[in-house]
């Protein structure tokens, strides 16, 4: 790869050396609490300047659904610079050469959450749309009689449990958590058991996990039926549960944020952080189980086509790329 614009940083992909690899992380905690190991099949583009490391960008492909078609979407994460290099063009050189990867592995378009979606705007990312961070305060609960054991949920139905994932269930639930997107969504990253495997993985190693979410009931023709109400991680840090990814199937999707407040509880934490959709936001989020719920600004979803043949403009409509 070529020199950046406007310092003399070479550009290269990790390639498992282990100098690099403590750069990687000594890099990626500048950005976050908690490092994330290198996944299978992402790749990593470094920016160096002589052996050290001033910048890197994450790509995974992905299998999207898009209007009822899959094509393949590269997903780009982990974009960080030093900051004395903040002027020097390297990520707009890291953002070219991944958008080149991608392309060559048969991406449509990319997209991303990017810490400075300013910069990505200036550089052909268009915005999908806008998460919250729903912020809970569990602390103010006055016993366990508030959390109650069954959530009522719609009509006829009633939670029952929520569960970790389990190898044995990750194809099966990967089928259902796609119909259920389907009915929601005109565009979504496809599931799979691997997929699955690497969300679950990957909160394991952070402390936390995936969970799926099931009601129980009768069923139109009165009999019984379990359905898939949400699936979501977490990752918990001193007395805070972070919930990284949210995925609402129920028509009312204050009653299965409530198993998130319920798991709070049950793992001791005070407080927990949930980042989902925008879309999401009606109005009984505001008071979950009696708790006031403040509402921060979450990350901006962004996309940008890859190939003169795909249009940005179809991923607008009821978008929803979550990050793993």
């Amino acid at each position: 790869m070529s020199d950046g614009d406007s310092c003399s940083c070479s550009y290269s992909y990790f390639d498992g050396d282990e100098a690099d690899a403590e750069q990687i992380k000594e890099l990626w905690l500048t950005i976050d609490s908690e490092f994330d190991p290198v996944l299978d099949g992402v790749s990593i583009i470094m920016a160096k300047l002589e052996d050290e490391l001033v910048g890197m960008l994450h790509v995974a492909i992905h299998e999207v659904s898009v209007n009822g078609s899959f094509v393949s979407g590269a997903r780009f994460y982990g974009d960080v610079i030093k900051q004395k290099y903040d002027e020097a063009g390297v990520m707009e050189k890291l953002i070219d050469e991944a958008s080149k990867l991608s392309l060559k592995k048969g991406a449509e378009f990319a997209f991303c959450a990017p810490a400075n979606p300013e910069y990505f705007s200036d550089k052909g990312f268009d915005t999908l749309y806008e998460n919250v961070e729903l912020d809970i305060d569990i602390s103010v609960l006055e016993d366990d009689s508030t959390v109650p054991d069954d959530l009522s949920g719609e009509e006829g139905y009633y939670l029952v449990k929520f569960r970790d994932l389990s190898d044995e269930d990750l194809d099966e639930l990967g089928e259902r958590i796609n119909e259920e997107l389907c009915k929601r969504y005109a565009v979504f990253v496809k599931r799979d058991g691997a997929y699955l495997k690497a969300v679950r993985d990957r909160h394991i190693l952070r402390n936390g996990g995936a969970m799926a979410v099931y009601e129980s009931g009768i069923s139109q023709d009165e009999e019984e039926a379990e359905r898939l109400a949400a699936v979501f991680s977490y990752d918990i840090t001193g007395d805070t549960l972070y919930v990284e990814r949210y995925e609402n199937f129920d028509a009312n999707v204050r009653y299965s944020l409530d198993t998130i407040v319920k798991l709070t509880e049950e793992v001791l934490c005070k407080r927990c952080l949930i980042n989902m959709p925008s879309s999401e936001l009606v109005d009984d989020v505001y008071n979950l189980l009696g708790i006031w719920t403040r509402v921060n600004d979450g990350k901006t979803v962004m996309a940008k086509a890859l190939s003169d043949t795909f249009s940005i403009e179809q991923l607008k409509k009821a978008s929803f790329f979550d990050e793993i």
